[in-house]
């Protein structure tokens, strides 16, 4: 079981002028369960304001919410408008029991989004992620499941490469569910995107108080499986020596920095299909997430749409 004390807990909250608007909205995961989908289907409303990036770093990242959230106002939302609901997405928040608690800190009655994907797909997806992300460099899945979470020299990425524990929803939903009230929270299912995306487009905007918009193109994924053309420069990029991290710092605001490492890893990237996932490999996972998924079918109330036992069931 994975600990989170690395993180640095703290017991305030950063500071927040009056004049930056709180988040209204926030899709906390999970991981690779089309959140980004989401938010970019929000994105394409005029009347919110959606961050500029995937991931707002606020809530995870202990130097972050040390520099405060007016900082991480400036740099996630360079356009924002006056008045309008302010939609922001983290997929860790949902794994990292620590940024829900700073989510909860900076806003009680803060609506909160939960996307849930079949664990088994989701593990393996999140590996190959990791890999064109710069976070995993073991080259066979079923090595990395097991390996040993030391190999990694951040919190942040043991949290991303924990493919086990992140697909243990009942157990992080749970959490949610201690901190906001049932009322604040959409579940839906990755199934739910994919056959009725306008539909959960129409219900979060309807919660939000705005009308739905039927110029919204449903059609379009983001964030889809790829490979990295060169590992050694993925990693590069996601661990630069402090020397240039800093120089960089001092030159670029951190939303110029931003998009600049965005370009390169996009440029790193290409189109890739990974290949199916060995049988006795999926069979091992799904006696693993059998009994977090019975238990989340429970919690949510809902059958889960993707299989829980060996014959499909």
């Amino acid at each position: 079981m994975r600990r989170f004390g690395e993180f640095q807990r703290q017991n305030r909250t950063s500071s927040v002028t009056a004049a930056v608007p709180l988040v209204d909205l926030m899709i906390v995961g999970a991981q690779k369960a089309a959140t980004s989908s989401v938010l970019r289907l929000l994105a394409q409303h005029p009347g919110l304001n959606c961050q500029e990036f995937y991931e707002m770093r606020y809530f995870t990242s202990d130097a972050e919410y040390e520099a405060g959230y007016d900082a991480a106002f400036a740099t996630e939302f360079p356009k924002a408008r006056a008045g309008r609901p302010v939609v922001a997405k983290n997929a860790m928040i949902l794994h990292v029991p620590l940024a829900a608690e700073r989510l909860r800190l900076h806003r009680p009655d803060v609506k909160v989004v939960v996307l849930l994907r079949d664990p088994v797909r989701r593990a393996y997806s999140a590996y190959w992620w990791a890999r064109v992300a710069g976070f995993e460099t073991i080259t066979e899945f079923e090595q990395a499941l097991h390996a040993d979470p030391a190999r990694f020299d951040s919190p942040m990425a043991r949290a991303n490469c924990d493919y086990l524990e992140n697909g243990c929803y009942d157990i992080s939903l749970s959490r949610v569910f201690e901190l906001f009230t049932r009322d604040q929270v959409r579940v839906y299912f990755d199934d739910d995107l994919r056959e009725r995306p306008a539909v959960v487009c129409s219900d979060l905007l309807t919660w939000l108080g705005l009308p739905p918009e039927h110029d919204i193109d449903t059609a379009r994924r983001v964030n889809l499986a790829a490979e990295a053309r060169s590992a050694q420069f993925a990693h590069l990029l996601r661990n630069p020596p402090k020397s240039v991290r800093r120089a960089v710092n001092l030159v670029l605001p951190r939303s110029a920095v931003r998009r600049v490492y965005r370009r390169l890893a996009e440029l790193n990237r290409r189109d890739f299909t990974p290949p199916p996932m060995r049988v006795a490999t999926e069979l091992e996972l799904l006696e693993y997430f059998r009994p977090h998924d019975l238990r989340l079918a429970w919690l949510v109330d809902r059958p889960l749409p993707w299989a829980c036992w060996p014959d499909g069931t």
